[in-house]
């Protein structure tokens, strides 16, 4: 009878396969030398101690980065592909009529008259009507005076030329700007001095000009001297001729059928005359360039 076996009654049942076995594990390792015994302990401890390392990892404080939602890709444009057009009503910007970047000094050599002058730069001769006033013609009240004031002011100085005018040169070929001397505008000057009206602007069919306003404003301000060159509240491009009969010759009163004066001139609708047309006359063309009442 093994040692199990031992102290067991009759009706005393046997202990467990599991038990019984780890006894007889015990027995031999009790059986075992000292040393073999102290080296099994501190392995075990070892394997005891290393356990909670090597199993489940406590995941209680690890912070997980929150998922951010993508933003949805723009179409890509493929070969071929159109893309549509936002349907969004825009409105038309009104255009403002502005002022050209001024050119390189010009000397001014001659005055014609009170609103066109002679001019010498870098790129030759150039004859210039000043945009947006009128001044008297020859014959005219204030024809002296105004040639007089402006040559005065600029002649054989060194101006700047501005553009601003809807056209770069009118119809007898002279180019149109602004005359402008340091800071002084030589067109608004003489509206002020009361030798030039306003004119040649968007009221009269040549287009609206940066300095219209401005000039408007001195001419409705300001006192002239002659009839002839003050403001003209409603200018025509074109009037119809409604002066006299015209004489044998041409239509107006003066030598030969031309016209006695530019005031004649302008109020039967015949300024400017060119050389060889009825009216035309010496008298009238005081620059001698084929054109008169300019």
């Amino acid at each position: 009878m093994d040692e199990e076996s031992r102290g067991q009654g009759p009706g005393q049942a046997a202990p467990p396969p599991h038990v019984s076995g780890a006894k007889k594990a015990w027995r031999r390792f009790r059986a075992l030398p000292t040393k073999v015994q102290v080296a099994a302990w501190i392995m075990a401890a070892v394997l005891v101690l290393a356990a909670p390392l090597g199993g489940a990892q406590d995941t209680s404080d690890v912070v997980v980065a929150p998922e951010f939602e993508r933003e949805p890709a723009e179409a890509e444009q493929t070969p071929g592909s159109v893309t549509e057009p936002s349907e969004q009503p825009t409105e038309e910007a009104v255009e403002e009529p502005t002022e050209e970047p001024v050119q390189a000094a010009w000397t001014v050599v001659n005055v014609v008259d009170g609103d066109t002058i002679d001019v010498r730069g870098a790129g030759g001769q150039e004859r210039v009507r000043i945009i947006g006033i009128d001044t008297p013609e020859r014959g005219e009240c204030g024809f002296d005076e105004a040639s007089a004031a402006l040559s005065a002011f600029i002649q054989g100085k060194n101006v700047e030329l501005v553009g601003g005018a809807r056209d770069d040169r009118d119809r007898y070929g002279r180019i149109l700007r602004y005359v402008d001397l340091d800071t002084a505008d030589a067109g608004l000057v003489l509206i002020e001095a009361g030798w030039a009206a306003a004119r040649y602007d968007s009221r009269d069919g040549y287009g609206r000009h940066p300095r219209e306003a401005a000039y408007v404003a001195a001419d409705a301000a300001t006192p002239h001297t002659c009839a002839a060159a003050g403001p003209q509240a409603a200018p025509r491009p074109e009037p119809e001729p409604a002066g006299p009969p015209a004489s044998a010759g041409g239509p107006g009163t003066g030598p030969g059928g031309s016209w006695k004066n530019c005031t004649e001139a302008r109020n039967n609708g015949g300024a400017p005359v060119n050389r060889g047309e009825p009216g035309y006359g010496p008298h009238l063309d005081g620059d001698s360039d084929g054109v008169g009442c300019e």
